[in-house]
């Protein structure tokens, strides 16, 4: 299948490099903080890596039931929670 045939990973690769960029950014803002220790900024850095990840998955699912022909409006609460509880735990 060729990239244009999937519209959902050009808006992927854009939300990612969004959050990238916004992760990279907020880890580099915790590490300069004074008084913040070493082990306590490896700690929120590992819990900000995580919830990256469970961001972007949610994105990509929100994504493959907006373009999953029949599936408009199939996207479940749970998903949705699911979403924005990562959104907010960043």
């Amino acid at each position: 299948m060729a990239q244009s045939d999937k519209p959902q990973d050009a808006s992927l690769k854009s939300f990612q490099e969004a959050l990238d960029a916004h992760v990279t950014d907020t880890i580099e803002r915790l590490r300069s903080l004074p008084g913040v220790s070493k082990n306590d900024a490896d700690l929120l850095v590992t819990s900000i890596q995580e919830n990256r990840e469970a961001i972007l998955k949610a994105e990509r699912k929100r994504l493959l039931s907006k373009t999953t022909p029949g599936s408009e409006g199939s996207t479940t609460s749970s998903d949705q929670e699911e979403w924005l509880n990562a959104r907010a735990a960043m």
